[in-house]
């Protein structure tokens, strides 16, 4: 019987370089998306929608902390059970976002904004509450795009910025240099289309964003979940200039307990949770101060 330090030695490389078990994993590690039904009582997903259209129109972050429905959807067992299949350890959510239009965003990766060591334990869980089509803007993404290097801003020749207007610039800058590159490495863009109650699950580093809409009177009501993964250190990338050694620590909220998540490296923890920013972690400090 292995103990804790043990497992997590033998599982210390990315999920996506593990040897897959099942054939839902099996095609999660080959295109970093996966669309399924959502494994969801139908009563609940009413509930969301009923909920997401008494909100104010534009993106809402964390109704979770006040919504009932979102908070359960967020933390819905079927989900959790997915994602500890594909992705080997216990799944964290941390945050949702309800829409009720295509936000038009261009084309990014969530590892540009939460990350994680050991790298790309983190993923989105996106629920589609009404039919997604062409006119109503679809998500587009990049299958295989997940197992492309992760960049930072740093080998962009970029300087990290908490700044809004420079950070925005970058995210601008970040998103041409990624679609143009992903173009030369031959990956091209493709665009769902899918019935309601329909979910989506997409890996942090898969390349992904919404077309325009097309149809300006059409809604598209959905619920997007972010989840890390436990055991790991969890960090900003956008807020992080890496090589001088400030490194944006992610203050991280377990949904599911409605407590702070410590940050631990092979089972040793190294943050609290409650430290937001750059921050030295206990190995760190002994290397600075010893």
């Amino acid at each position: 019987m292995l103990d804790h330090a043990e497992q997590l030695s033998q599982n210390s490389l990315p999920w996506y370089m593990q040897q897959p078990t099942d054939q839902l994993s099996v095609e999660f590690q080959k295109t970093g998306f996966l669309l399924l039904p959502a494994p969801v009582e139908k009563e609940l997903l009413d509930e969301v929608r009923a909920a997401a259209k008494a909100m104010p129109s534009g993106r809402q972050p964390d109704a979770w902390q006040t919504i009932e429905p979102v908070r359960k959807l967020a933390t819905h067992p079927n989900i959790l059970a997915i994602l500890q299949q594909l992705y080997r350890r216990t799944p964290i959510p941390f945050q949702t976002l309800n829409f009720d239009r295509s936000p038009q965003q261009p084309i990014h990766t969530d590892a540009l904004h939460f990350n994680s060591y050991p790298t790309g334990y983190m993923c989105g869980v996106w629920i589609a509450l009404e039919p997604i089509d062409i006119y109503n803007g679809t998500l587009c993404y990049y299958p295989g795009s997940h197992l492309e290097p992760f960049y930072t801003l740093a080998d962009l020749g970029i300087q990290a910025s908490l700044e809004p207007s420079a950070y925005m610039q970058n995210q601008l800058t970040y998103a041409r240099w990624l679609v143009q590159s992903l173009q030369r490495r031959g990956l091209r863009e493709h665009w769902l289309q899918c019935e309601a109650d329909h979910m989506i699950i997409w890996a942090a580093n898969l390349a992904h964003g919404s077309i325009n809409i097309l149809d300006v009177a059409r809604t598209r009501y959905s619920q997007v979940t972010h989840y890390f993964f436990e055991d790991c250190m969890y960090y900003i990338p956008a807020y992080s200039n890496i090589p001088v050694g400030v490194t944006h620590y992610k203050s991280v909220t377990n949904i599911i307990t409605g407590e702070k998540v410590p940050h631990r490296y092979f089972g040793r923890q190294e943050l609290t949770g409650e430290l937001v920013g750059p921050q030295l972690t206990l190995t760190q400090g002994k290397l600075f101060y010893e």
